[in-house]
């Protein structure tokens, strides 16, 4: 590899403290585990049991967004304790609380921080009683933040009965001011979880990442709503789960009212099409966190499943067929190295238009995420194809890669063959203009940091694999076999993915 080679590490993005920083906090994750739930820890979602509640007459789901506000100096306990009490400050006092979910990111992710800051989570919601850290996200965002600081969300789902409840309308700085308005709770009547045998939650905590800077810089923030809510049904759809609810926070150095007006109205346009209920939407300036003329942005997404139709990939064997959905894009994810390549090194402008792309470079860079959760779902009601996906992969940061090995059981691993999909141009002149090569297993290539054109891949048997491909294609995917289940004594996710010719 040339010296001057640029690699997802180089661009600031360190994936390998990410993975080892995920798997340093998976013991406290657990010390807040309860009988609700209903999953190990690593896919692309957590589920939470609702069967205490399906003796409530009209059970509504609730919640609340928590950060840190401007000037916190304190440790990770303090953090932890503030993120939750600014939750619980718009949070329905008589709701049961079932869930919490956090959101980390900082310019530079340092593991021991990462592993405090979930262990300060973990003391907070270890009780009693315990309260689930049922998912979470770290996201190494360069020039976003200012040199050592970091942001902190947390999301807090609870079940209330639909009756009359007061809360605050609006956060105050004085939290204990008598003088807040309240009014009635708002909630998602969740009551059709009475029609179903065994209930689960499904929960995920996420961000758009960088690619927030890009839509700042061209000034079309309307395409970042559908990224974060696509991206966030994907991640549900992995385990099987269909969306009910979202929580959306956008943080900023210095709002834009225009910039923010945009995003709001795009978002209630998407939700509406998706018929997601918003929980809360907290818009957060903070000069102390953020550069100027920077943004943020993230969201926790609650949808529902029975449990027997949980998809987990724990059913996947040797010898299964993995089908690729096409990407459109570089979806959410890989928008430092993209930059570093097309803007600094490549010294192409935003406003530029390209012709391989037929577009603007800022146009291809920023169209939105896709959802494939119409086509998947409709796939997985087909009576000939239940039971044949065994697994559910969303392609994001990380590449394929590392997302094949959240859901493959130990002692397998999978080759993919490259030539079976097509490669988009925006990925071929990135990796020419930054120099990128292919692989890097441990500082990261083109294949460890992009999609590559594949944005969902499904663990099927080898058998149902013709039908699940003309189901996708009947339903406007572009859907193909682009690889196979293998067996791998390998432990380590670069060894047991392997990209054939």
């Amino acid at each position: 590899m040339p010296k001057d080679s640029l690699t997802y590490k180089a661009s600031g993005v360190d994936i390998g403290s990410n993975r080892e920083s995920n798997e340093h906090i998976k013991e406290q994750i657990k010390r807040t585990h309860n009988h609700r739930v209903v999953m190990e820890t690593g896919l692309f979602a957590g589920g939470i049991s609702l069967s205490d509640f399906k003796g409530w007459d009209q059970p509504l789901l609730v919640g609340s967004l928590g950060y840190l506000e401007p000037g916190f100096a304190g440790g990770r306990a303090g953090a932890a304790a503030l993120v939750v009490e600014s939750c619980l400050s718009s949070f329905p006092p008589v709701a049961e609380k079932i869930a919490f979910l956090d959101y980390l990111a900082a310019s530079r992710l340092e593991v021991k921080k990462v592993e405090s800051l979930v262990a300060g989570f973990a003391d907070v919601l270890s009780g009693p009683p315990l309260l689930p850290l049922a998912g979470g996200e770290t996201a190494e965002m360069p020039g976003v933040f200012k040199s050592g600081k970091w942001e902190v969300v947390g999301a807090l789902y609870g079940v209330s009965r639909g009756c009359r409840t007061g809360f605050p309308e609006a956060r105050q700085k004085n939290r204990k001011s008598p003088n807040q308005e309240f009014r009635e709770v708002k909630g998602v009547d969740i009551s059709r979880l009475k029609r179903l045998k065994d209930p689960v939650l499904m929960l995920s905590m996420d961000g758009v990442g960088t690619k927030a800077r890009l839509g700042a810089a061209c000034r079309q923030t309307r395409g970042l709503a559908g990224d974060i809510v696509n991206h966030s049904l994907n991640d549900l759809l992995c385990q099987g789960g269909r969306g009910l609810a979202i929580m959306v926070y956008l943080g900023c150095h210095t709002p834009d009212k225009e910039l923010i007006e945009d995003f709001r109205e795009e978002l209630a346009r998407v939700l509406a099409g998706e018929n997601l209920s918003l929980l809360d939407l907290q818009v957060a300036p903070n000069r102390d966190l953020y550069l100027p003329g920077e943004y943020d942005i993230c969201a926790s997404i609650a949808g529902m499943v029975d449990r027997h139709c949980i998809i987990t990939g724990a059913g996947i064997e040797e010898g299964d067929l993995l089908i690729g959905l096409a990407s459109n894009g570089l979806h959410t994810n890989g928008y430092s190295l993209a930059a570093a390549a097309l803007l600094d090194r490549g010294k192409l402008k935003l406003d530029q238009f390209i012709p391989e792309l037929n577009t603007t470079l800022g146009k291809a860079l920023l169209v939105s995420h896709r959802s494939y959760t119409k086509a998947v779902h409709s796939l997985l009601e087909q009576d000939s194809t239940v039971g044949s996906v065994r697994g559910i992969a969303h392609i994001t940061g990380g590449g394929l890669q590392d997302n094949l090995c959240r859901i493959l059981p130990q002692g397998l691993g999978a080759e993919i063959e490259k030539s079976s999909f097509s490669v988009p141009p925006l990925f071929s002149l990135i990796q020419r203009c930054g120099g990128i090569p292919e692989h890097d297993p441990l500082r990261g290539g083109m294949y460890e940091t992009f999609n590559m054109g594949v944005g969902l891949v499904l663990a099927v048997g080898r058998d149902s694999a013709g039908d699940v491909v003309s189901a996708l294609r009947l339903s406007g995917e572009e859907a193909r076999v682009i690889g196979r289940v293998v067996g791998s004594p390998a432990t380590a996710a670069q060894e047991r993915v392997r990209f054939l010719p």
